[in-house]
């Protein structure tokens, strides 16, 4: 199967950038570093290939990451953002209707 990205370093400054082979976009990498740029063009590629076994290993990432985010809900994000704002008065009028809706969120 042929490749989508093309992976190229630029003279003038050292760092990898990848086109797409389809659209012929340019973009850059943001490495100068060869082994880095090469994970990233890897990754592009599969990515590619394998979208739904992409998501699936960005799932586990995550999971290795923060264990929790399995359970965590929208319920406990909100929680967790009024909760951390319980201490600061209002001041603006979208701070003032942000602890109003997050107040009176059914539960």
């Amino acid at each position: 199967m042929k490749q989508r990205y093309r992976l190229y370093r630029r003279g003038h400054n050292g760092r990898y950038y990848i086109q797409d082979n389809t659209t012929g976009k340019q973009e850059s990498l943001g490495t100068s570093n060869r082994a880095e740029a090469s994970r990233l063009f890897n990754a592009k590629n599969e990515a590619s290939y394998q979208p739904a076994f992409s998501i699936h290993l960005a799932r586990t990432y995550l999971v290795a990451g923060d264990p929790a985010i399995d359970t965590r809900t929208w319920q406990t994000v909100m929680d967790t953002m009024l909760s951390s704002k319980v201490n600061h008065a209002p001041r603006t009028p979208s701070q003032m209707l942000f602890h109003v809706v997050l107040k009176n969120v059914d539960r």
